[in-house]
């Protein structure tokens, strides 16, 4: 039984309840977790349920397949769950809910069978909408263990959504352990999450910008390689009492400003260029492509009609958080819809080729089902769209584009393969192998050049989209060259694999 409360906890109470399997119920979670009787309850609801989940695992209660808990009792530990992770509190992610998990996700005999797939799924829910680095960590931890093939997709699957759901939450994406030490997966995850920011668009007090910025000797290493913006407009880069400008000239935040990540959708051409400038005459690295990060505006995106390769071209959306359906491919986040609409209908297994018709970015207007719950989402047209949002879901329509392109829709010629929008990826890839292979020393062969969606040296071609090598037309297996001593202002495994191939091309002519 759930405890009396307040006016406001006990609207949210009944909010949830009703529309238990809804999305976007964070404010009511927070409601309910900012009255102090049922924060207690909550916690008090998942030591119970552990120790029931427990009980069956010693034998202390007959085993049954999926019997352990009533579907009623799954809502109520749900509920407890999400409270506590949308108010991120400790016991949400603790050694109580990781046993719980694992007691119930796992036949205490060698069956495939599971103790209570409603709890499975219902902590499983609540990270995914609510997640946190710990409790992402506590659901991967679990996933091994786990013997039913449908429990197990359908955690992985939630763990991928949550990993996309975090950077929602930056102050929570981003802290760091008490201790200050980050594994390499951590340092991984929060650098993730810091990019992710930029769907999000935080701004930070000068104080807390620096406290999750700078608190450890890692991430200190990461954000003193990024490019920051004050709310007046002033961009710099660099470590605490040693910020710069692009010129080199002392920046000195002050106390009461905010502080954001530049990202250049919001900058002149000449700002774009000094700073990419920056980079290479400084050897700055950075830790995720930002000066050199390919933007768009949704006004002129550049995308035409073309012919993708079908699996490729899912496979590649889903890894980016999109969802299919009978119109093509559809991404909701932060309240903007992009679709990128297909002649024919995207369904699993479906191969061969399909048509990308076009590409559509508006603002998500919710659809409403019984008791005006939200069921779905549609995109609306809008004029006034925020620039950095809208221009990183054009980036991920252009990587899906870009990797899966077999033709333009007017034309069977396959050296128009993919699309070349001014600064997507395509074209900041070419900018940057321009920079690279002007460095290679060819001696009396041919030097390597850039032309269109090629590296071509000699008669052979190297395409910026795949690194596929062609002489003549014809395929050609060639080594990479892995250590080119080559160096390049962002980490990118692809081009690192161009810049090899076109070493060895080059020492070979």
């Amino acid at each position: 039984m759930e405890p009396a409360l307040g006016p406001s906890a006990g609207a949210a109470l009944a909010t949830v309840r009703e529309h238990w399997d809804a999305t976007g119920l964070g404010p009511e979670f927070r409601a309910l977790g900012d009255d102090l009787a049922y924060d207690e309850f909550a916690r008090h609801v998942l030591d119970i349920a552990a120790e029931r989940a427990r009980s069956v695992q010693v034998g202390d209660l007959p085993y049954q397949p999926d019997a352990a808990f009533t579907a009623d009792e799954a809502r109520v530990v749900h509920r407890a769950l999400a409270t506590g992770l949308w108010m991120d509190r400790p016991w949400a992610h603790s050694a109580t809910v990781a046993g719980l998990l694992a007691d119930s996700a796992v036949a205490p005999t060698a069956a495939k069978t599971v103790p209570s797939q409603s709890i499975c799924f219902a902590i499983s829910r609540a990270v995914r909408d609510a997640p946190t680095p710990e409790s992402i960590a506590l659901l991967q931890e679990a996933v091994p263990a786990i013997r039913h093939a449908g429990v197990r997709k359908k955690l992985q699957k939630d763990i991928q959504t949550a990993r996309r759901t975090l950077s929602a939450r930056p102050e929570v994406a981003l802290r760091t352990p008490i201790d200050g030490e980050l594994s390499k997966t951590q340092l991984n995850a929060w650098i993730r999450a810091l990019e992710a920011c930029w769907m999000t668009r935080p701004e930070w007090s000068v104080a807390t910008w620096q406290r999750l910025m700078f608190s450890t000797d890692q991430t200190a290493r990461v954000a003193s390689r990024l490019i920051w913006i004050l709310d007046d407009g002033r961009t710099f880069i660099g470590a605490p009492d040693a910020f710069s400008d692009v010129d080199g000239t002392s920046v000195f935040p002050g106390d009461d400003g905010t502080v954001r990540l530049w990202h250049p959708v919001t900058a002149t051409s000449d700002e774009r260029a000094a700073w990419r400038a920056h980079l290479w005459a400084h050897k700055i690295d950075q830790p995720f492509r930002q000066a050199f990060r390919e933007h768009y505006s949704p006004a002129d995106h550049g995308f035409a009609p073309m012919i993708v390769e079908v699996k490729q071209f899912m496979g590649v959306a889903r890894s980016q958080g999109w969802s299919t359906g009978p119109d093509g491919l559809a991404r909701d986040v932060e309240g903007l819809r992009c679709e990128v609409r297909t002649d024919n209908p995207l369904y699993p297994g479906l191969y061969g080729d399909i048509g990308v018709r076009e590409v559509v970015l508006g603002r998500a207007e919710p659809v409403l089902g019984d008791r005006d719950a939200v069921i779905d989402t549609r995109l609306v047209d809008s004029d006034e769209l925020p620039p950095v949002p809208a221009s990183e879901m054009l980036r991920s329509v252009d990587l899906i584009l870009s990797t899966s392109g077999v033709a333009l829709e007017s034309t069977t010629d396959s050296r128009a393969s993919v699309t070349m929008t001014a600064h997507g990826v395509l074209a900041l890839r070419a900018e940057i192998l321009s920079h690279v292979v002007g460095e290679i020393n060819s001696g009396s062969g041919p030097q390597p050049r850039v032309e269109g969606r090629f590296i071509e040296v000699g008669d052979t071609r190297v395409h910026l989209a795949t690194a596929r090598v062609t002489r003549n037309g014809d395929p050609v297996e060639i080594e990479a060259r892995q250590r080119t001593r080559m160096w390049m202002p962002v980490e990118d495994p692809l081009i690192a694999r161009i810049v090899g191939l076109v070493a060895t091309l080059t020492s070979s002519q």
